[in-house]
């Protein structure tokens, strides 16, 4: 899931994961397409409005469907964005979903050469590392604050958020929610070339395969 909504133009928030998402719908749809691929559960993709506003849309989907998504619903991938920095791979979520958020992530590559890290597990252990324990990476219980807020909270289902970040004491970046938030500074400045979005989007997709494929959760 993914919303839709913004202030001012969102380029960052939350439209460099909205450009994720179709990208991540699109590679599904050519495994069906080319290679006949289906998983053996269900995949849904949520487009999602009015976050900015109080999590609406994701408040009145979760509360519509909550019966079928209590009873069936086995975790919830929210990207609110893709690059709030370019330089540390940071997430958090649902405690007993690290084992499977490490195995997503060593098989991400890392999408910078100036960094010495093979892939995404690498940079986010040595960059966003555990306080108590520097083997292990930062991955705090969620709480509130964007669409995963409904899914945890009403449908338990378990849920997990992640997004490319500045150092991990950085907190926020200097064009959230500005008119300053536009594709160029994307392009030109946060990310250029877009590698950290197509590498946060392959994790997606990875995440996404793992939960639909593994025939024991």
């Amino acid at each position: 899931g993914n919303r839709r909504d913004a202030w001012a133009y969102g380029a960052i928030d939350p439209n460099s994961a909205t450009a994720a998402m179709m990208e991540v719908v699109k590679a599904f749809g050519n495994l069906l397409k080319n290679d006949g691929y289906r998983p053996k559960r269900s995949l849904m993709f949520c487009s999602l409005a009015a976050e900015e506003y109080g999590l609406i849309g994701s408040y009145e989907m979760v509360e519509q469907l909550q019966h079928y998504l209590t009873q069936k619903g086995v975790v919830y991938l929210n990207i609110d964005l893709t690059v709030a920095g370019n330089t540390t791979f940071m997430a958090w979520g649902s405690p007993h979903l690290r084992k499977v958020m490490y195995q997503s992530a060593s098989y991400v590559d890392n999408p910078l050469p100036s960094q010495p890290f093979n892939n995404l597990l690498e940079n986010w252990i040595a960059m966003d590392p555990n306080p108590n324990d520097k083997t292990q990476s930062n991955f705090i219980p969620l709480g509130s604050g964007s669409d995963f807020q409904p899914f945890i909270q009403l449908a338990g289902i378990a849920s997990v958020d992640f997004w490319y970040n500045g150092p991990s004491d950085y907190s926020g970046y200097s064009l959230y929610h500005s008119m300053y938030e536009t594709y160029y500074a994307v392009e030109n400045l946060i990310d250029r070339g877009f590698h950290c979005t197509a590498a946060l989007t392959k994790m997606w997709i990875e995440l996404g395969r793992a939960f639909s494929d593994s025939t024991i959760l």
